[in-house]
């Protein structure tokens, strides 16, 4: 339903209402809207933020309370009367190529590949929580992708960042378990995985942790980053942007 809504305020079927807020959305600001359009539940923000739970619902409630929003619906249509999104255009599919990455954005693009969470990656290269959410941000206006473990797959997919290095050997995957890794290339929220890997929402949560652990990995982006190390994704021409790296 937020999609829905989301494509009829950005191809002008709708107008948002006025709410005669004034607000600057920061980059996890944005990046929580994003998700809710992108059908993430509440309950699994921090998975998609590298936050904990708590900090994820801290953020998140504090967003509804500045832009006066009391459901999720609500904050789509006032993150648009904010201006965060484009205005419509005639031609709303015909989208102008983002600016190239810069140095500390490919530093932490780097990072997210290893699984590595936001405040962790902060301390890592010296940069302030926001500042890593910022370029997040920047990295998913780029590549396309919400999720984070699909953000890491089109960074390595492009070849702009190496995977991480893999401690053990290939584990001897199952055909069901290729299914399941394989969605992770594309599918962000948990009802997609499922849904592509042919299992039930109750099951694929099990599956995918049963997963994790026989990799070695410490969450789903991190197995991604293990599966392009050990090669087991194809590389076809992505549907999605191919992301530039400016010069230093």
């Amino acid at each position: 339903m937020a999609s829905l809504l989301h494509h009829l305020y950005l191809t002008g079927m709708l107008q948002p209402a006025e709410t005669g807020i004034a607000h600057t959305l920061s980059a996890q600001e944005r990046t929580i809207v994003d998700l809710i359009i992108a059908g993430v539940p509440i309950r699994e923000l921090h998975e998609h933020l590298g936050t904990s739970k708590e900090a994820a619902r801290v953020v998140y409630r504090r967003l509804k309370e500045t832009t006066g929003s009391a459901t999720r619906l609500h904050l789509v249509g006032h993150a648009h009367a904010l201006g965060v999104f484009p205005s419509p255009s005639p031609h709303p599919r015909k989208l102008m190529h983002p600016p190239p990455l810069c140095p500390d954005a490919l530093r932490v693009a780097e990072q997210l590949v290893t699984g590595a969470l936001n405040p962790a990656i902060a301390d890592m290269l010296g940069m302030s929580v926001a500042e890593v959410s910022g370029h997040l941000d920047r990295i998913g206006q780029l590549t396309c992708a919400r999720a984070r473990h699909t953000r890491a797959h089109q960074l390595l997919a492009s070849g702009l960042v190496a995977p991480p290095p893999a401690s053990r050997p290939l584990p001897v995957f199952s055909s069901a378990e290729k299914r399941l890794l394989s969605t992770l290339r594309s599918c962000e929220t948990w009802q997609s995985i499922a849904t592509s890997a042919g299992l039930s929402l109750s099951s694929v949560k099990p599956a995918m942790q049963s997963l994790i652990f026989r990799a070695g990995a410490d969450n789903r982006t991190h197995l991604v980053g293990l599966a392009h190390a050990w090669d087991l994704f194809d590389h076809p021409p992505s549907a999605r942007a191919t992301p530039e790296v400016s010069p230093p």
